[in-house]
């Protein structure tokens, strides 16, 4: 199989289903490795947001395959009031990994600290930490460009169109 447009409707539905696992606060039985950092991140937007009650879910494809662009997403809602959204896609075939995060739809700055990975949940809690309390973005890390950076890659933050760049061509 050399692309999932290749197979039929019904095998192409089942190479693209995402499986679907809700993040409950406390452990109710053997975890699968995303599980424990999802609740870290849950509890801790909780608390920078004020809240009392979260809930969390995390999607990621059931059959990893080089064209399924969306690699995990992980979506937090505190007080039912307020969506936090982490999204680590991989552009088709590239194996270049893009990592957004949103608040109530809305692209959050992104900044990545030397020798942090963008998927970990210190550098998520930070940059929502960042964003709540505005504190100045950076730019983009892109050679003279002066964008305010939304997508953070290993190593860099990125401005969307640097960031298309990146997928399309490994440079930034």
């Amino acid at each position: 199989m050399d692309s999932i447009t290749d197979l039929s409707p019904a095998d192409r539905d089942r190479y693209t289903r995402m499986d679907t696992l809700t993040i409950t606060p406390y452990p109710t039985g053997p975890e699968y490795g995303c599980e424990t950092a999802a609740r870290q991140v849950a509890e801790a937007v909780c608390r920078l947001y004020g809240g009392d009650a979260w809930r969390a879910e995390h999607r990621s494809p059931a059959w990893p395959h080089p064209e399924n662009e969306l690699h995990s997403e992980l979506t937090i809602t505190v007080n039912n009031v307020r969506t936090i959204v982490h999204r680590h896609t991989v552009p088709a075939r590239t194996g270049r990994d893009l990592f957004t995060l949103t608040v109530d739809g809305r692209p959050v700055p992104a900044h990545l600290p030397p020798h942090a990975l963008p998927h970990q949940p210190a550098t998520i809690v930070a940059n929502l930490w960042r964003d709540l309390h505005r504190v100045s973005p950076t730019d983009c890390d892109s050679l003279g460009c002066l964008t305010v950076p939304t997508v953070l890659t290993y190593g860099a933050a990125l401005c969307p169109t640097h960031a298309q760049r990146y997928a399309e061509t490994g440079l930034i």
